[in-house]
């Protein structure tokens, strides 16, 4: 009796680059359970956000770790999802079959809007707090508003 890895089909030429969509399935379901327990604690008022992460970080049990996964697991992502893509192409799998194909193109664009979302999130605080304004409107505003 064949057990269940021997009995399906596998290539002569598999190397270590199949890997690459497993990795990317599972940063992927990584990235969605750490934005859950970071969405759980995050409010988005504007006079409590930064002390809601601020509480995230320093009071939760290692929320610090959490926060970090998720920011840095949002690279790693787009890491594995360009290598797999680039695997994609290279070995020319798009000939084989085309519907899986498609369907990969479509996830493709389904993940570059959920990064633009995710990252439009802490935009806002970074436009107001790196430019230097500090929340003030900057002159041109100001100067445009009293036209």
């Amino acid at each position: 009796m064949k057990s269940h890895l021997q009995s399906y089909p596998c290539p002569l030429q598999i190397n270590s680059f199949w890997n690459l969509g497993f990795l990317l399935g599972i940063t992927i379901i990584l990235q969605i359970i750490t934005g859950i327990f970071l969405g759980l604690h995050y409010t988005s008022d504007l006079n409590s956000a930064y002390s809601s992460l601020f509480f995230f970080i320093r009071e939760i049990f290692y929320g610090w770790c959490l926060r970090y996964l998720h920011s840095s697991g949002a690279s790693f992502v787009f890491l594995f999802l360009f290598l797999h893509l680039g695997r994609a192409i290279s070995y020319g799998s798009y000939f084989y079959n085309p519907n899986t194909w498609f369907s990969g193109i479509i996830l493709f664009f389904f993940l570059m809007a959920t990064a633009f979302i995710g990252y439009v999130l802490p935009f806002g605080a970074r436009l107001l707090n790196g430019y230097g304004c500090n929340g003030r409107a900057p002159r041109v505003n100001q100067w445009w508003i009293s036209l």
